[in-house]
């Protein structure tokens, strides 16, 4: 009657249960393992399952037969249809009526034992695989936009460079000092504005530009429209531009630096000092030359000639300070733009 009870109880189980002799022979198998090595298995011995060689098997089982404690081990089987299946082993020693054998269980070494922990590892897997692939979209896309937009920077920097040469033809060819006077001016921003396009066409950034190569940039550009006229000093300290800032503060820095040459560039040793400063409350531009300095008359050509200045502050949501300090001193303060 015991021994049925442990017979039913081995049968119960779903992984396959020998009950081998000291050599291998198969004296029991449970339900489990005749489903799957077949009942001619019976009689026979587990090495008869086992692909050669041997000998890993053999010293398994002669391990397990000095201890009634389990040890672990493994082993590939060959099932009732010739499938290999690796398994892993649980064995011990153990006596029946006297005699000792040496019980074993096959664990299937792929067998699921945490299902509810598998599932969600594999949905993790295939949520990670779909964000992959839309990573790989999404920064495919970026770098196709980026093409892009570095194609209209330098469309753009042809069609000014293009406007430039026209400009300066048509200024050439005019024969009214007024109307050269204006083209004149139409190059100096139009230069300026070419100068900070380039720029942003050559820079690594999308939204921002250097600030310290800008001020220069844009320093040599309209030294090259104003010839010789005028000596320019640059300071700036290093930071970062919104592209937002950037093309106003060059409309605004030609336009003092071209009225600083009309005005301080033609005394002997004429000079304007640019600066680009970074603090706690912004940004602050100061253009300061060694001129006359500013006319107490307000419809001076000079005082008129800051409109320009005065809209584009305006558009920066920038201060203006214009004072005579040993020569004409401008002082543009504005606040950091935030980054978007």
């Amino acid at each position: 009657m015991g021994q049925d009870l442990a017979d039913a109880v081995l049968d119960a189980l779903d992984e396959p249960v020998f009950l081998v002799d000291l050599n291998g022979g198969i004296a029991f198998s449970n339900r489990a393992a005749e489903s799957l090595f077949g009942s001619a298995r019976r009689g026979g011995t587990l090495l008869d399952l086992v692909e050669q060689p041997h000998e890993a098997l053999i010293q398994y089982l002669r391990r397990c037969s000095g201890t009634a404690q389990t040890l672990p081990g493994a082993a590939t089987l060959r099932d009732v249809s010739g499938e290999l299946i690796r398994f892993r082993l649980r064995g011990a020693r153990t006596r029946m009526e006297g005699t000792p054998y040496i019980f074993v269980r096959c664990l299937h070494s792929q067998r699921d034992q945490f299902p509810a922990l598998a599932a969600k590892i594999r949905e993790l897997n295939a949520e990670i695989h779909q964000r992959r692939r839309i990573q790989a979209t999404l920064e495919e896309s970026l770098r196709n936009n980026e093409v892009l937009l570095r194609e209209l920077h330098h469309r753009v920097k042809n069609n000014l460079q293009m406007l430039i040469g026209l400009m300066a033809a048509a200024q050439r060819e005019t024969s009214s000092d007024e109307a050269r006077s204006i083209l004149e001016e139409v190059v100096q921003r139009i230069t300026a504005i070419g100068s900070f396009q380039r720029l942003m066409h050559e820079s690594q950034e999308i939204r921002t530009i250097s600030s310290a190569p800008f001020v220069q940039a844009i320093c040599d550009a309209t030294a090259t429209t104003i010839g010789d006229r005028l000596r320019i000093e640059v300071r700036a300290d290093d930071g970062e531009l919104s592209h937002e800032v950037g093309m106003p503060l060059a409309l605004i820095l030609n336009e003092l630096l071209t009225n600083a040459a009309k005005h301080a560039g033609g005394s002997i040793g004429g000079s304007v000092r640019v600066g680009l400063f970074s603090g706690d409350q912004g940004w602050e531009l100061v253009v300061h030359d060694n001129g006359p300095g500013l006319p107490p008359d307000p419809r001076n050509r000079r005082s008129s000639g800051l409109g320009l200045v005065k809209g584009l502050c305006r558009q920066l949501g920038a201060s203006l300070k214009a004072e005579n300090a040993d020569g004409a001193r401008f002082v543009i303060r504005f606040g950091r733009q935030e980054q978007t």
